[in-house]
């Protein structure tokens, strides 16, 4: 049976005149020009983007179109370009002057901007014309804000009170005995079988910011107080002083800050490590969907046990993604300690990747993981071999604002958080399992 075949001339040809009967199809394709509605649908998905892209090229085309230059800037604030949300909305205002709708958008575009005084006299003419009710009531909101950010002193903080439960507070390992140079070692009671209990954690932040005006640099300093009670295993009870300070600067979509830090804790009411250290951070927001820092620091460990005593040095890439209801936050990096005793100085690969959620009933829904990848230096002794750890962790949570002030940007929030620990090692007393999961309520000012 022969098989019927096509000459490959022919059937190069056959291709070439399909293609030239389809070019003019396609190319009307290609061209075929955007609408109104494109842009329209495009923002109501939350592609403020798209939408940006599209009524920017409508505006090109038919300049002077009011309800075109209003969304696009309502697009263009909602992708974080305030500049030209400015812009648009100025262009609507020259042609309906009394759009008092599209003079507030244009107060919130010069408030996000830094452009207080402009802000202030886009809400106070908006107010002057007896807005509704809820309009007003946001108005006084933006107002309150302008003149706390006008002080060149400005306060915030944080209390949280928090109960968690920990099913290994020592970090037992997997096995009670360990398998050591010189052979089998037992552990003692103390940390030999997983201990569980529960734990009462306060925290006291508060922060002062000192800047003339939000685009000039500023000088913020802050302090935290801190401490864990353990119920049962009170030789566990931590204590924490600690207090940052140093310069922040805002230039654009650039942001940055540098601050010394010390802390000092207590383990069982004694000293236990002291901290002192600098940190470098620079933050670009290319808009309200994507943004990205560069963390550095140095750290001076000062234990109570001298062989641990180090500097630590730490290089982190912080990118940030937001979308309608989510936010995906990350870090990744390297840290290096060397410590007096090189057996505990190290190598250690960083990763944390969280995702946060709005979800109904006003609910915050998070989810998280941690990996961190150690390598040590010299030998430990006891053990005849360098230390190699690996620790992932999972979270979820679960928060919501139980009760809020937005005209003073006050509110209560609780946190519901459960995260699992597995940690492997080339050593076996490294390696454990834990769990604990804590609520917290937390008021913030």
């Amino acid at each position: 049976m022969s098989r019927f075949r096509i000459p490959w001339k022919t059937l190069i040809s056959l291709l070439l005149v399909a293609g030239l009967c389809l070019l003019p199809a396609l190319s009307s394709l290609a061209d075929e020009p955007l609408s109104f509605k494109d842009g329209q649908a495009a923002f109501e998905r939350g592609e403020f983007k798209s939408a940006l892209h599209i009524f920017q090229q409508l505006v090109g085309k038919n300049p002077g179109d009011p309800e075109l230059d209003f969304l696009l800037g309502r697009s263009a604030f909602q992708s974080g370009d305030y500049e030209t949300a400015v812009f648009a909305f100025e262009r609507v205002l020259m042609a309906r002057p009394e759009a008092d709708r599209v003079r507030l958008e244009m107060g919130r575009s010069f408030f996000e901007l830094g452009e207080l005084e402009s802000a202030r006299d886009s809400f106070q003419t908006v107010l002057d014309h007896n807005p509704p009710v809820n309009v007003s009531a946001n108005i006084e909101r933006y107002l309150l804000r302008i003149d706390k950010a006008s002080l060149p002193y400005r306060f915030s903080g944080l209390l949280s009170l928090a109960l968690s439960y920990d099913n290994n507070v020592h970090y037992s390992p997997i096995e009670e005995q360990i398998q050591g140079v010189d052979g089998i070692i037992t552990l003692d009671k103390e940390t030999a079988t997983p201990q569980e209990d529960l734990i009462s954690q306060n925290t006291l932040a508060l922060n002062h910011l000192y800047r003339q005006h939000p685009q000039l640099p500023g000088w913020m300093t802050g302090l935290v107080l801190y401490n864990a009670i353990y119920f049962e295993e009170q030789n566990l009870n931590l204590s924490m002083l600690g207090i940052n300070t140093g310069p922040i600067w805002q230039q654009g979509a650039w942001q940055g800050k540098l601050q010394g830090s010390y802390n000092y804790l207590t383990l069982d009411d004694a000293h236990y490590l002291t901290t002192a250290g600098i940190e470098l951070e620079e933050t670009w927001q290319r808009d309200a969907g994507f943004g990205v820092g560069l963390l550095g620091s140095m750290t001076i460990l000062d234990y109570e046990i001298v062989e641990r005593q180090a500097q630590q040095y730490r290089m982190l890439i912080k990118p940030t993604w937001a979308w309608q209801n989510s936010r995906l936050s990350s870090n990744f990096g390297v840290e290096l300690s060397d410590a007096r005793d090189n057996q505990h100085s190290y190598q250690r690969f960083l990763l944390k990747i969280s995702w946060e959620r709005k979800i109904p009933w006003q609910m915050i829904l998070s989810l998280g993981g941690r990996w961190q990848d150690s390598a040590y230096k010299d030998e430990a002794p006891l053990f005849g071999k360098k230390r190699h750890d690996v620790l992932g962790e999972a979270s979820l949570g679960l928060s919501r604002v139980v009760w809020s002030k937005p005209i003073d940007n006050r509110q209560l929030r609780a946190l519901l958080n459960f995260v699992v620990s597995d940690a492997s090692s080339n050593i076996d007393l490294y390696q454990y399992d834990k769990q604990v999961l804590s609520f917290s309520l937390s008021y913030l000012f």
